[in-house]
């Protein structure tokens, strides 16, 4: 899989193509201070989860070289079963 960088207001995040929408989510679909608090959470902590709004969750993860990655995890919560 390819790597994208991008900045999602002044952090360098990146992701790989099935964490994109994830990026998405952080940069276009939630308020700058919401988003704000996954950044601060995931930079104390490590990683922050979060959930975008179509039920994709995903981690925020926080590496010591000031950057971040956005990574899918688990089953969506879409879909019928």
């Amino acid at each position: 899989m390819s790597v994208h960088t991008r900045d999602v207001h002044g952090h360098k995040v990146y992701s790989e193509e099935d964490a994109k929408d994830g990026v998405n989510y952080l940069e276009y679909n939630i308020q700058i201070e919401e988003c704000r608090v996954f950044f601060e959470q995931a930079k104390a902590k490590g990683s922050a989860p979060f959930e975008d709004g179509k039920g994709h969750n995903y981690t925020l993860l926080y590496k010591k070289d000031d950057t971040y990655w956005v990574y899918k995890r688990g089953a969506d919560s879409s879909g019928w079963f």
